[in-house]
């Protein structure tokens, strides 16, 4: 105790102290999460008045007409042939569902392989590169050997056999009625261009007379496995002509992997069912995620060119594609919102180092880049979403500023104090966030949520270690990135 009231004593002798800041930094983070539980919350209460009022909806008695003629666009690179198959799998049985519950209605599906593994087969067909002094070190750094010409023929053969593996299970599907699949274009132009391709493909459809025109462009990645009524599940938010683009919830599938894809599996519960929840209170999320959202296929026509055209410091931007799709439609005044019942599975990374970070660096300076494109959109949406991105900016650089500083304190002798308080203030913000899970997370559909898994909610209090020692780190060096003007797209190299 009296440790504490020495704190306090300092607290109140100097407001502006390292203590002082991070007990601001303490009520604001507080503060915040209050606010986002209060509209979590509420929407919560909103989505299960609309669940008591389901038979109604599939009636057509209020509002415009579910949309009837869906495209969906299944960008694919160098994925997991167990996932690419659950994937085209579940959205087969989705768009069967939809078309059997919507009369009249018809769902197309248009796969889009984006030259997966054409880039690794044609480096090792060549001859090594030379050995250059730059090149020694990077694999000196490493910890790596300059390949042998065996070796290389061996990457060669493995990189062969994935893609014999992926074209076996598009050829398989290219044959079923729901499935669009165009030959890929033998290269790599990233996730937004694929879209394009899609796009362009059912455009040229319509124009030739052999094809309706689309009222719903629904965007699934090809890691992802849908619900069977996930389709329909996200269409119904389309029969309010406000709602111009609508994302449902993403699931982790291999949550139980390891410590990091159970980490990953709460956060991304948090970040639906509060952080995007509460945006969808006030009906302006600011990003769909891209393995499952829905656009008004009008409105995404008249923003197509801008999206896939986008440049930034000179160059075309080929990251961040969601984020800056959903911005567009938030910059022509229209609402969009987040539907928990529109539900899927998703695989995430169980690797830091070469799947977390670099997918967070890329997420990182999409979220700096996109907050410029975000403004736009501020004078159209509640004040809410100026509240919002406002915080979402400023937090972790309070929170970066208060380790800049006991760090330096810990470097002179002088902090154990402030460390103990700094460790403390990141495990209680943790532990409050935790909370809210332990009580409020159910069970999806056809899943259990056992008693283990919902202790173990608790844990989540760990992220908040994750999130100073790795990703204030990641947000700095995308911010680097980003001024330096890279444009590198997607997680998989390999």
């Amino acid at each position: 105790m009296t440790g504490l009231s020495d704190w306090w004593a300092s607290v109140q002798a100097d407001p502006f102290s390292v203590q002082g800041y991070l007990m601001v930094y303490g009520i604001f983070a507080l503060t915040h999460l209050l606010v986002q539980y209060t509209f979590a919350l509420l929407h919560d209460v909103r989505v299960r008045q609309l669940e008591r009022s389901k038979a109604s909806h599939r009636r057509g008695s209020a509002g415009s007409p579910i949309p009837d003629e869906i495209v969906v666009w299944v960008p694919v690179f160098q994925e997991k042939p167990k996932w690419l198959e659950a994937c085209l799998y579940a959205l087969e049985i989705a768009a069967v569902y939809f078309e059997q519950t919507v009369p009249g209605s018809k769902v197309t599906i248009i796969v889009v392989d984006d030259g997966s593994y054409l880039g690794r087969l044609k480096q090792y067909s060549q001859p090594a590169p030379p050995l250059t002094r730059g090149r020694r070190f990077w694999l000196w750094a490493r910890g790596r050997k300059p390949e042998t010409s065996a070796q290389r023929q061996e990457r060669y053969s493995e990189y062969r056999r994935k893609r014999w593996e992926l074209e076996a299970i598009l050829i398989r599907y290219a044959s079923r009625p729901h499935f669009e699949i165009p030959k890929p274009s033998g290269q790599n132009v990233g996730k937004r261009h694929v879209q394009e391709i899609a796009w362009l493909l059912w455009m040229e459809r319509v124009k030739a007379g052999l094809a309706r025109a689309a009222k719903l462009y629904v965007t699934v990645d090809s890691d992802t496995v849908l619900d069977e009524n996930a389709i329909y599940r996200i269409a119904l938010n389309f029969r309010n002509p406000d709602v111009g683009a609508a994302t449902g919830y993403v699931d982790v599938g291999n949550w139980a992997d390891n410590w990091l894809s159970r980490l990953i599996d709460m956060r991304y519960w948090s970040a639906f069912h509060v952080e995007r929840a509460a945006q969808s209170f006030w009906r302006c999320v600011m990003c769909c995620s891209g393995p499952l959202a829905a656009y008004k296929a009008d409105v995404a026509d008249l923003v197509m060119d801008m999206y896939t055209n986008q440049m930034f410091r000179g160059n075309r931007c080929t990251f961040g594609d969601d984020r800056h799709l959903t911005n567009l439609i938030l910059e022509k005044g229209y609402e969009v919102v987040m539907d928990p019942t529109a539900h899927c599975l998703t695989d995430v990374p169980t690797k830091v180092l070469k799947e977390y970070l670099p997918q967070q660096k890329r997420w990182s300076m999409s979220f700096y880049r996109e907050m410029l494109w975000s403004l736009e959109g501020l004078k159209s949406h509640s004040g809410y979403m100026t509240y919002d991105l406002f915080m979402q900016f400023l937090l972790p650089f309070m929170l970066l500023g208060g380790l800049a500083v006991t760090g330096y304190l810990a470097y002179t002798g002088d902090a154990w104090t402030t460390i103990g308080l700094y460790v403390v203030t990141i495990f209680a913000v943790g532990f409050i966030r935790s909370l809210y899970p332990f009580f409020a997370r159910r069970a999806a559909p056809g899943q259990t949520f056992s008693l283990t898994r919902r202790f173990s909610q608790l844990l989540f209090m760990g992220y908040g270690v994750l999130h100073v020692l790795v990703l204030i780190p990641i947000r700095i060096i995308a911010l680097i990135s980003l001024l330096r003007g890279t444009t590198a797209w997607g997680t998989r190299t390999g």
